[in-house]
Formats: structure tokens, C-alpha cells, sequence
């Protein structure tokens, strides 16, 4: 979760350097973290609760577990929309580097699909700390 929180920090510091290469690489750098690191962390969170659960009485027993998985779907769904999004940023920096609005108008859209991704997470986290419904 820490990335999806450190990466657009990051990933904005670089749009506002103006600096064309250092935008593709923070670009091309975010897509690979998401990849490697984010989307595999979510999924060690929930193979982690399944595992825990049988110590609880099994899965059946954890309703939260199940909607975990779901919300987990979700958030691959919602993440593969969001990659298609960032590649569409580094086309625009590589071939329009100079046209800001357009760049910024992905930019904007982005940050906006990067909070409704984060959501499902947030949820799956809330619910493995309470357990229930």
C-alpha cells in the first residue's frame, strides 16, 4: 500500500521538473513498481488472511475473507484500467512532450482512477484488522 501512496508523489515531482526523460523513466519506473510490487503485495495479503484463517475455522467461517477476494478482482480490474492510462501518459510524453494540456488532462485522469483504486485495499485492509461484518 505504501506505493500506491509514495509512487504518485513521486511520479508528480518528475511532471513538474518539465524534464521529458526524467517523466518517461518516472512513468515506465511506476508501471514497473505496480507491477512487482503493489499488485503482488495485495496478493500476499490475502493468500496471508486465507492462511490465517484456517486457524480461526477455516474460510467459511471468515465472511470478511470472501469479500476480501472479491474486492481483490476488483482492484486487478481497476488496476489493469489504470496501467492502460500510464502507458497513454508515456505515449503523450513521447511523442507530444511539448503539449502540457493534453499530458495534463491523463495526468488528471490518473490521479483520479488511482484513488478509486486504492479503495478496494483500503477496504480489504479495513476488514482483515476488524474480522467481520
Amino acid at each position: 500500500m505504501v506505493n500506491m501512496i509514495v509512487g504518485p508523489v513521486w511520479f508528480l515531482y518528475a511532471y513538474n521538473s518539465k524534464n521529458k526523460e526524467v517523466l518517461k523513466f518516472a512513468d515506465k519506473l511506476l508501471q514497473l513498481t505496480d507491477l512487482s510490487i503493489t499488485i503482488p503485495g495485495l496478493d500476499l495479503a490475502v493468500i496471508n488472511g486465507l492462511f490465517l484463517a484456517s486457524a480461526l475455522g477455516g474460510s467459511s467461517n471468515q465472511p470478511w475473507l470472501q469479500y476480501s477476494i472479491y474486492l481483490m478482482i476488483i482492484t486487478f480490474l481497476l488496476t489493469y484500467l489504470l496501467l492502460l492510462i500510464q502507458e497513454k501518459i508515456y505515449n503523450i510524453i513521447d511523442t507530444e512532450p511539448s503539449n502540457r494540456d493534453k499530458l495534463q488532462k491523463w495526468i488528471v485522469r490518473w490521479s483520479l482512477w488511482g484513488v478509486i483504486v486504492m479503495i478496494p485495499p483500503t477496504v480489504i485492509f479495513y476488514l482483515m484488522i476488524i474480522k467481520g461484518l
